[in-house]
C-alpha cells in the first residue's frame, strides 16, 4: 500500500467520523424520544373450586369461602394497590346481619406470609333470590407491601367474623384487582 492509498483511507475514515458526529448533532437538536408505558395488574377471579384465577371463570354460588393461586413463575413483586370484591350473604336469618372479613395475602416460597390487606364490611344482611346472591360488596385502596420480595402464592379469604357460613356468588363478581400505588 502506498503513501497516497494510505492517505485516501484515512480521509474515507476521517469523513465517516465527521458525518457521524454530524447526523448526532443533528439528531440531538430535535429533542429526544421519550413515551410512557402504563402497565395494568392482574385481577384475580374466584373460580368454582379454591383457586384464584387470572382469567374470569363460569362459576355457581357457593360455600367455599377461600380462594388461592401459586404464581407459575415466581420472581420479584412490586408494592400494590388492592381492591377485594365479592357478591355475598350471610347464612343468619333474615333480619339479622353479620360482618364480612376481607382478607388477601401474600406468601413466599417458606410459606410464610409476607404481607397482607384486611378490611371489615360491616352489616352484611341475607339479600340472596333465585339469581344469586344481591349483595355487592367492596374494599378497595388496601395497600399490599411486597416490593423487591418473591411472592410464591397468595390467598384471598371473605368470612364472617363470627363464623357464620357465607354465600358467595363466583360470576366474576368475587375478585381482587391489583394495580400500582
Amino acid at each position: 500500500m502506498n503513501v497516497f492509498e494510505k492517505i485516501a483511507v484515512v480521509g474515507i475514515l476521517g469523513f465517516f467520523i465527521l458525518v457521524g458526529m454530524v447526523s448526532a448533532t443533528v439528531l440531538d437538536s430535535f429533542g429526544s424520544i421519550s413515551g410512557v408505558t402504563e402497565v395494568e395488574g392482574p385481577t384475580f377471579w374466584a373460580g368454582s373450586g379454591e383457586e384464584l384465577y387470572l382469567e374470569e371463570q363460569g362459576g355457581s354460588t357457593a360455600g367455599g369461602t377461600t380462594f388461592e393461586y401459586v404464581v407459575d413463575n415466581s420472581g420479584d413483586w412490586y408494592d400494590a394497590e388492592i381492591g377485594m370484591f365479592a357478591n355475598v350473604a350471610t347464612d343468619k336469618d333474615e333480619d339479622e346481619n353479620a360482618d364480612v372479613l376481607f382478607n388477601f395475602k401474600a406468601f413466599d416460597s417458606e410459606g410464610e406470609a409476607i404481607d397482607s390487606c384486611e378490611d371489615v364490611v360491616e352489616d352484611v344482611g341475607k339479600e340472596e333470590t333465585s339469581n344469586g346472591v344481591e349483595n355487592q360488596e367492596s374494599v378497595k385502596g388496601c395497600e399490599l407491601d411486597v416490593g423487591g420480595k418473591i411472592v410464591e402464592r397468595f390467598e384471598y379469604t371473605v368470612k364472617s367474623d363470627s363464623g357464620e357460613d357465607l354465600t358467595l356468588q363466583r360470576y366474576g363478581d368475587t375478585r381482587v384487582e391489583v394495580s400500582a400505588p
